[in-house]
């Protein structure tokens, strides 16, 4: 039994040739919203990270320094290189001159490497989705992980029970009351 593919009709033909036209226009298309988003994600990463700095204190543990590098720094390099790979999407990998006797040699017909190209941009902007992806996870992980760091206590606060004061005073258990010379004795009615 010899099953063969139906064969394209006409219409199919030229759907597919309309299609070849217009899909490097809305790889394009597609790159720059992507780009728009990445920007603002970088943004807000940048604006996580500027917050999460003010927070951060001298006698915040290295520790969680590090963490909080790995998770903010990390996501922030994976989002400017999602953006990265999006606007090499649109702007193209380089500059060169294009030569039509290379192309037809190379990809048959300018069609063809058009379709090439929208190719090439397609798997860079998947690329670019996978990378933003892990950026944004890291970024959030970030975030979270600042809800954790130990607060820096506010300075001349003891933070120990019994701990010297800032002025040298021993805290006690109770104040004493303070006599004072020029306190007002009571004063004699007349009746």
């Amino acid at each position: 039994m010899d099953e063969r593919p139906p064969r394209p009709t006409h219409t199919d033909l030229r759907a597919y040739k309309q299609l070849e036209k217009t899909r490097l226009e809305s790889v394009l298309a597609e790159a720059k919203v992507w780009r728009n988003g990445y920007a603002m994600l970088a943004s807000g990463a940048g604006a996580t990270v500027a917050l999460v700095g003010v927070r951060l204190g001298e006698s915040t543990p290295w520790g969680w320094r590090l963490a909080l590098t790995g998770f903010l720094g990390g996501g922030l390099i994976f989002v400017a290189w999602a953006l990265w790979l999006v606007l090499t999407i649109e702007g193209g990998r380089r500059s060169a001159t294009i030569e039509l006797r290379e192309l037809i040699a190379k990809h048959n017909s300018f069609t063809m490497y058009e379709v090439w190209q929208a190719d090439a941009a397609l798997k860079r902007l998947a690329r670019s989705k996978w990378m933003a992806g892990v950026g944004a996870l890291l970024c959030f992980l970030g975030l979270i992980t600042t809800l954790w760091v130990p607060s820096p206590a506010p300075a001349g606060v003891p933070t120990a029970v019994g701990s010297v004061a800032p002025s040298g005073i021993a805290p006690s258990a109770s104040p004493a009351p303070v006599a004072s010379a020029s306190s007002p004795s009571p004063v004699p009615t007349v009746s």
